[in-house]
């Protein structure tokens, strides 16, 4: 246990301090093998309250604390997988922190499936309602990517989202994410679309988000609302919202853009290509 501590506060403290590339982690291994060759006597005049409040600030840096007003605004599952984490590492330890995490986290997994599973019959009214959505025989505009996810968007799939920046540079102004799909969505899945929108953001393109389903929706307004720091707003489209006049296609149609660091602003918007069924 304390090995592992002891390499998660190293790590950390690395990263805080610039580290990159897997280059620090090996000059920091080497800085500490030294240290313990040549100094480890040393260390027996260092006082135990000096290291106590060394342990402290460590601690205190490892810790993102402007994360937690914005980590209360999920949904109250996620916020009872974090605060039952979160209280066995201070009261226990870690490595138990993390097992309970993990079943806690797997167990919500699969509620989220389970509720957001439906068995419903086709009907000519469910057919009509959903062809304005589909997208063949449409055109996709030439400065327009659109992106979709199919099926739950949860902690285990979110690297997935990575293969979008992949290749930044031959993506064009417009980036839109289709949610029409999926069915389920947690914290780290809409703080993957986060950061998603970082890196659009930051290449000058424009990310937008279109045709969430029901809890997909309802967590992002959660997730948006009422935060003071960062500022955030989320506006529903409807009729004559944004450029263009129109039936909107869903409640999570925003685009993302970023004012200043850590501050969202989600405006109302009209996709140049409607969203739907591919």
């Amino acid at each position: 246990m304390t090995v592992a501590t002891g390499a998660i506060a190293s790590t950390a403290t690395n990263i805080r301090s610039g580290a990159r590339t897997p280059v620090a982690g090996i000059l920091h291994a080497v800085t500490l093998l030294v240290i313990l060759l040549y100094a480890a006597p040393l260390a027996a005049y260092v006082p135990l309250p000096v290291l106590a409040a060394i342990l402290f600030v460590v601690a205190r840096n490892m810790g993102e604390w402007g994360e937690i007003p914005e980590l209360l605004k999920h949904s109250y599952t996620d916020v009872a997988v974090w605060l039952a984490t979160f209280s066995l590492t201070v009261l226990a330890d870690l490595t138990v922190a993390v097992e309970v995490g993990m079943v806690l986290a797997a167990l919500l997994f699969i509620r989220r499936v389970a509720r957001t599973t439906t068995v419903s019959r086709v009907t000519p009214d469910y057919i009509r309602a959903g062809w304005p959505h589909i997208l063949q025989g449409k055109d996709i505009p030439a400065n327009v990517a659109v992106f979709r996810i199919h099926g739950p968007f949860l902690f285990g799939a979110t690297d997935k989202l990575l293969a979008i920046t992949e290749d930044l540079e031959s993506l064009p102004p417009v980036v839109i994410l289709r949610l029409r799909n999926t069915t389920a969505i947690d914290a780290t899945g809409l703080s993957a679309i986060a950061d998603l929108a970082d890196a659009l953001r930051a290449s000058q393109r424009t990310l937008i988000v279109c045709g969430a389903p029901a809890q997909p929706t309802a967590l992002m307004h959660r997730g948006v609302r009422g935060a003071p720091r960062p500022r955030q707003h989320l506006r529903e489209r409807g009729p004559g919202a944004g450029p263009g006049k129109g039936r909107a296609e869903s409640p999570a149609d925003v685009r993302l853009t970023r004012r200043r660091p850590r501050a969202w602003r989600l405006p109302a918007i009209r996709p140049s290509v409607r969203g739907g069924r591919a």
